[in-house]
């Protein structure tokens, strides 16, 4: 099974996130992909946000879903295992 970034590197891809949240929020907006694109999109256009930024803020969402879908499943595991 892939490995979880480190503490430092969840911190960062929280507060990379942030940003999105509250921007959804102030919309009254869902949080999922096709809003998120939308904010990157707005980031862009609207903002002049640099493309590396752009790319690590959309690493920080990837790596957020995919771990709300595999830590259930290894917490599962794990606990089946006992």
């Amino acid at each position: 099974m892939r490995q979880l970034p480190d503490e430092r590197q969840r911190e960062l891809y929280e507060q990379a996130l942030d940003g999105f949240e509250d921007w959804a929020d102030q919309y009254e907006l869902p949080t999922t992909p096709y809003v998120f694109a939308a904010y990157l999109v707005e980031l862009r256009k609207m903002h002049a946000v640099d493309l590396d930024d752009l790319k690590f803020i959309a690493e920080a969402y990837l790596e957020q879903h995919d771990r709300d879908v595999h830590v259930p499943v290894r917490a599962a595991l794990k606990y089946c295992s006992r």
